[in-house]
């Protein structure tokens, strides 16, 4: 019984493969959602309490909401601040969280999601009062 329903199944994909089908495919848009910049001021002698230097942007609420991607940043020993621009494309950009993690924080200073056209970009700024080297994730979440 098995070899017979393998044996269908078989004949069944190998069939619809060779049926010639004419289809069009049409790119869906990204409809444009609205960008927005998080600013962040924080104090050097907050360094290195608790969570200090974490941000979180968020241009709304989106039950849809799906992780897009993670990225680890890190430092070296004696910079003094941190910068790094990310673009995807075919999503729109909801929200970023940028976390520490490890002995030495950044503080976060900004965040701004741009999302034009079906392509989001999204800058973050980092101040490291520390001068020591800093490890940091980045989550992006979008529809």
């Amino acid at each position: 019984m098995f070899y017979f329903l393998c044996l269908v199944l078989f004949v069944s994909n190998y069939v619809s493969c060779n049926v010639s089908t004419n289809t069009t495919t049409t790119a869906v848009p990204v409809p444009d959602y609205p960008s927005i910049n998080c600013d962040y001021f924080p104090k050097p002698e907050q360094a290195d309490e608790g969570n200090y230097g974490d941000g979180i942007c968020s241009i709304g609420e989106y039950p849809n909401e799906r992780p897009i991607t993670t990225k680890i940043l890190t430092t070296n020993d004696g910079d003094t601040h941190l910068s790094h621009q990310i673009r995807v494309s075919g999503y729109a950009v909801t929200r970023v969280k940028l976390l520490n993690f490890g002995r030495y924080h950044g503080a976060t200073n900004a965040i701004s999601i741009s999302n034009h056209q079906g392509t989001a970009s999204v800058e973050v700024h980092v101040d490291i009062f520390s001068k020591k080297g800093i490890r940091m994730v980045l989550e992006l979440y979008g529809l």
